[in-house]
Formats: structure tokens, sequence, C-alpha cells
């Protein structure tokens, strides 16, 4: 007797290790799904590979139309994915998917009728399974698989697939809610790029429009009403630099971050000679800058808004902005230091709010220091500012290592 139940317990542990290999090949399999169509595909071949299945599709769950969509019928010699095109729709309770779905566990046909999952009968061969996909108790799809011939079955069998079908509908949810955030960048990138040329186009008009109007009558303008024509130019570059810079600031957080190891030397000998930097201004490294895993783009919006910024605020014979940072436990802590004209301290917070300047200058748009800390979050980092009014300042910002 002994010996027989060691035998069972043998036999149990050998098929719940079989299973946990099946279940782990899968969870590798999936991972490598990096769209809904693609996870869908991978599930079916893992099914007909391992489980035998001939043919299997999957119905994925609408919210709007409260009923199953079959996106992809699979057969065993297909060697690329095919998305089921044609409009069927399954209500709950309808057929084997429908019936799994409403009743939230595995429905079986076997050899001799139907069966649901609690049933103990697994000694007649089957024929066809529909296994709900949920994702904490939220209903994704339904899987349905077919033998060519009848089988026989286990009921841990049943349990195995229904352990991939809920991998695989956790997988499925991520890879819509990435491919949702995907078609909303796009679609901002497109509605941004549509405002701003909508916005410019009138500005640069009115441009055009007064250059012809001081071409087409020279001398008939007395020297106050050129000016005043000097200040529209002004005026008009303006708006749409603060045009460009609030484009530029809705974008930010969706784009996508590409990390790659940065010599911040390098991108600060860069920025030196891209940006206009006055002759009696003089930019200095504390010591040599470290190279850091991070986005050089966006790197270097950081540095230029903030050293643009220093530029901006000096107002001494022979100004000075210098460059430090220091390695923390977990991150790196840069600063940008000047010899300006500070900041009031009731000003320290609101300068880093959209359309915030204190300079009064025309080149200022308000929105350079928002796109920093916009940048600086990104990168798990915050900003901070040390200044007072009279005496400089210096900008904080911290990067994860």
């Amino acid at each position: 007797m002994n010996i027989e139940i060691q035998h069972r317990l043998i036999e149990e542990l050998t098929r719940s290790n079989e299973e946990l290999q099946i279940i782990n090949r899968y969870a590798v399999a999936v991972q490598g799904g990096f769209s809904t169509q693609e996870v869908q595909f991978r599930l079916c071949e893992f099914c007909q590979n391992n489980f035998g299945y001939s043919q299997s599709n999957i119905r994925l769950w609408d919210d709007e139309s409260q009923g199953l969509h079959t996106k992809m019928v699979h057969c065993k010699h297909n060697l690329v994915p095919m998305e089921h095109t044609e409009p069927y729709e399954t209500k709950l309770g309808d057929d084997l998917a429908g019936r799994a779905a409403k009743l939230k566990i595995p429905q079986l046909i076997f050899e001799n009728g139907l069966y649901d999952y609690s049933s103990d009968n697994f000694d007649e061969k089957l024929c066809k399974v529909a296994i709900p996909l949920f994702q904490q108790k939220q209903l994704i799809g339904v899987l349905t698989l077919n033998f060519e011939e009848p089988r026989q079955i286990s009921k841990n069998h049943i349990e195995t697939l229904m352990t991939i079908g809920g991998m695989t509908a956790t997988k499925i949810e991520q890879t819509i809610h990435a491919e949702k955030i995907k078609l909303y960048q796009a679609q901002l990138e497109e509605y941004v790029h549509m405002i701003s040329h909508d916005l410019k186009t009138p500005l640069r008009s009115i441009q055009a429009l007064m250059t012809w109007i001081k071409e087409d009558n020279p001398n008939h303008f007395d020297e106050i009403t050129m000016s005043n024509f000097d200040l529209i130019d002004i005026t008009l570059v303006q708006m749409e630099k603060l045009i460009s810079a609030t484009m530029q600031y809705l974008k930010i957080g969706y784009i996508t971050i590409y990390k790659e190891t940065i010599d911040l030397n390098d991108l600060i000998d860069e920025l030196e000679l891209a940006l206009h930097i006055p002759n009696h201004i003089k930019i200095v490294k504390e010591r040599k800058l470290p190279h850091i895993e991070a986005d050089k783009t966006q790197m270097i919006q950081i540095y230029q808004n903030l050293i643009d910024n220093a530029i901006k605020s000096i107002d001494k014979a022979k100004g000075l902005i210098s460059l430090g940072w220091k390695k923390e436990r977990d991150h790196y802590l840069f600063s940008v230091s000047d010899n300006g004209v500070g900041i009031p301290k009731q000003y320290k917070d609101k300068i880093f709010k959209l359309f915030q300047s204190l300079n009064s200058k025309s080149e200022s748009s308000g929105v350079g220091l928002s796109i920093v800390t916009k940048l600086v979050r990104i990168h798990g980092g915050k900003i901070w500012v040390d200044s007072e009014s009279g005496n400089g300042s210096t900008f904080y910002f911290t990067i994860k290592v």
C-alpha cells in the first residue's frame, strides 16, 4: 500500500513538474509579444505545439458592444499571424466561447456532449475547449481550442491552460494599453504640429504685411510710427517663440526616452558652440563632468535652458556661469550657478511654472524652466534653486543613477 501511495505521489509530482515547465516556457514565449496581435498568435502557436491542438481562435471582449469579437483564427500549419477580419460577434451565453465568458469557467465538449469545468468526468476524449481569459476578474477574451481527433486529457491539462490564459490576459491588457498610448502620442504629435502651424501662420502674415507697408511707403512715416512698427516686429517674433516653446513643452512626456552613455563634457562643449554666449560671460566646470546614462537630446535641453537662463540674468561686467556635480547614493546632483541678479524669495517656486518669468527681455518665453522641470522628472529627479536677490542663483537638479 505504501509503495502504491509513493508511486502515485511520484506520478503527481512528475505531472506537476511537467506543467510548471510548460508554464515557464510559455512565460518566456509570451514576453516577446510586443503587440496584441503577436501575443494572440504566440498563445495559439504554443497551444498547438505543446498540447497538440489543431485549430484555435481568440475572441476579445468589447465593452461597448458587450460582445466577444473574433480577432484570430489559427491552424497548425500557419507560419505567421493571421488576424481575423470578419465581423463576427458572440454574446455572453452564446456557443461555447460565450458560455465560458458568462460562467467564468472553462467549457468542454467531449465525444458524448458538453461539460463545464466543474465536472469531474474527464474519462472521455476531449474534442473542444473554451478557456476564459481574465485579468484581475476583468474579462479580456476567450481562447477556443479544437482537437483534429478527440483526445484523452486530464483536469491538470485544463488547469495549465487556465494558468496560461491568465498570463495571456495580463499581457494582452498591457499591450492594448501600450498601443493606446502609442496612438495617443501619434495623435498628440499631429495635433501639436497642426496647432503650431495654425497659430504661426497669421503671425507670419502680419509680419509680411508690415514689411510691405514699410516698403510701399518709404519716407511716409514719422519716427514714432517707425518705432511702433519695430515694436510690433519684436512682439511678433516673441509670440512665435512663445508658441514654439509651448508646443515643445506639451510634447514632453509623450515622447520615448532613448538612454545612452553621455559624456557631459562633450555635451557642454557642443552647447557652448551652439549658444550665443556674450564675450563678457565665461562658463567654467568646477571639475570634469561625469559620464551618465540618460537621453542625450533631453540632457541638452536641460543644460541649454539653464545656461540660457543664467546668461539672461547676468548684469555684471564680468559674468560667470559655473557647472558642478557630485555623485550620491542613488543619483547625481548637478548644479548651474551664475553671478546674476538673483531671485527674490517669493518667486523661487513660481519660476518653475509655465509662463512665469522674471526676465523682462523679449526673448524670454517663461517656458524654459518648466521644460527643464518636466525633463528632470522624466529622469526620476527633481529641481530647485538657491538664490537671493542681487547675489546670483544656483539651480540644482538630480538624475537617477
